[in-house]
């Protein structure tokens, strides 16, 4: 499963840098550089059932951390 996180501000503002660092079912996996607003990351292996997914922005000089969540079903 791919999963993108994309982090943006108001019309006109600067493009956020910083990492975004997922987390499967609670488990930090995999923090990735922003490139254009935009991190990516592939989970694996992955059993079937509910899984819960959160991406956890680190924040820059102009925006503030953040993070949002899904669950999937696999």
């Amino acid at each position: 499963v791919q999963v993108a996180a994309t982090v943006t501000g108001p019309p006109g503002s600067p493009i956020p840098t910083g990492t975004v660092t997922f987390i499967l079912d609670g488990v930090s996996s995999n923090t990735v550089p922003l490139v254009n607003g935009q991190a990516a990351t592939q989970f694996t292996n992955l059993t079937p059932g509910h899984h819960v997914i959160e991406a956890n922005y680190s924040g820059d000089s102009v925006y503030l951390p953040s993070s949002a969540s899904l669950t999937i079903f696999i």
